[in-house]
């Protein structure tokens, strides 16, 4: 078979003392000899379980079917919460 890449599930532990462990979707990449080669460091999408990352995958499969917006898209910034008392 030729080297190729896939989606796949990878479980991280926690990263610190108040973290959680996690799942993440990376894309691994394989060998000729299907041998992973590796997998990209930042998860394309996380969730704590897998029906976590099925809710995130639905929602961004709906994203599809909106309008693509640009780049450069006009925004209205962040409300500054730290001015209210």
């Amino acid at each position: 078979m030729a080297e190729h890449w896939n989606y796949r599930v990878i479980q991280h532990k926690a990263l610190g003392p108040f973290d959680d462990d996690f799942l993440g979707i990376h894309e691994v990449y394989y060998d000729d000899q299907e041998r992973i080669r590796g997998f990209t460091d930042d998860p394309c999408v996380t969730g704590d379980d897998l029906a976590e990352l099925l809710r995130v995958l639905v929602l961004m499969t709906a994203a599809a079917s909106l309008p693509v917006l640009a780049d450069d898209v006009e925004t209205v910034g962040w409300p500054d919460y730290s001015q209210q008392e």
